[in-house]
């Protein structure tokens, strides 16, 4: 994870060990995760969890999977959950995507 934001930042980029490209990568605006706090959460801040958002592609299913094991293997990261339409054929959507939840 580290690898991504310090080579890209704001702008994405090359993640040289997991395979990966990250063209976006974007922080929930200060106004709109207060108001989500604040209606959603009851003002409980760690529920909070999608402050940073980022679209990482990949060349294969394995290159995917090896990312998520090494974000799993990471010091002080817990996957909280993982979405994903990868089975889903029957989609009108063409994009084969999973979210991810740290």
């Amino acid at each position: 994870v580290d690898t991504w934001s310090q080579s890209g930042g704001a702008e994405g980029g090359e993640n040289s060990s997991g395979g990966g490209t990250a063209p976006f990568i974007s922080f929930k605006p200060f106004k709109g995760a207060l108001k989500k706090v604040m209606r959603q959460y009851h003002g409980e801040v760690s529920r909070c969890c999608d402050i940073v958002r980022a679209v990482v592609l990949f060349d294969s299913i394995q290159d995917l999977a090896k990312c998520l094991r090494r974000i799993a293997s990471e010091e002080g990261v817990e996957l909280k959950g993982i979405k994903d339409n990868l089975t889903q054929r029957e989609s009108s959507n063409p994009l084969r995507y999973i979210k991810v939840n740290l």
